[in-house]
């Protein structure tokens, strides 16, 4: 082989390494901007779904709270023997929804995102789900064990029903809080 041969060849090959070494990290600039996108779009419907499970907490607590105002009102017509003005109580929760946020999981777009935020949203979506798990629970007693409150007076059905909406208006509080904190931080 010449030595002009031998520069040939050795250009060629420093030249198809360098396009082969770009050509990767064009692929790989090209996939990080994919997953960032990814990131910023999931993070845009988790606000978006965040913001609309707040407004429906914060309208189940004000709901709640009139509850409790008059289950206490029943409860001190009944303690002192008089007719109430109205003995209708009406306790129901909100539906929540975390499908962006169990989406932004699945695709693996939370990998992508600064792990503050991460942390921040996993906690508020955990205290979501245990707001859900007390709902369920509440509901599924009422529903295996109809009966239960037979032999009770109306003062200790009261009294239990009381201390539950109490219960539900200290988990709507925290998750509430926990929604307003967290768009704050991130919305």
């Amino acid at each position: 082989m010449t030595k002009n041969s031998s520069k040939k060849v050795i250009f060629e090959f420093f030249s198809i390494t360098f396009a082969v070494i770009l050509g990767f990290l064009v692929n790989q600039w090209n996939e990080n901007r994919k997953n960032t996108n990814l990131a910023e779009q999931s993070l845009e419907r988790i606000i978006i779904e965040v913001k609309e499970n707040q407004e429906k907490i914060a309208q189940k607590l004000t709901d709640h709270n009139e509850t409790l105002a008059l289950i206490r009102a029943i409860k001190k017509s009944v303690e002192n023997n008089t007719a109430p003005t109205d003995d209708s109580v009406s306790f129901s929760f909100e539906f929540t929804n975390s499908s962006a946020w169990e989406t932004a999981k699945l695709t693996e777009a939370i990998s992508y995102m600064p792990l503050e935020k991460v942390s921040e949203l996993s906690m508020v979506y955990d205290l979501q789900s245990y707001y859900e798990r007390f709902f369920k629970d509440y509901t599924l007693g009422q529903a295996l064990n109809p009966n239960k409150n037979e032999d009770l007076e109306q003062v200790d059905i009261l009294n239990q029903l009381e201390k539950t909406v109490q219960n539900a208006i200290g988990i709507e509080e925290n998750l509430n809080n926990a929604y307003l904190n967290l768009l704050d931080n991130i919305g």
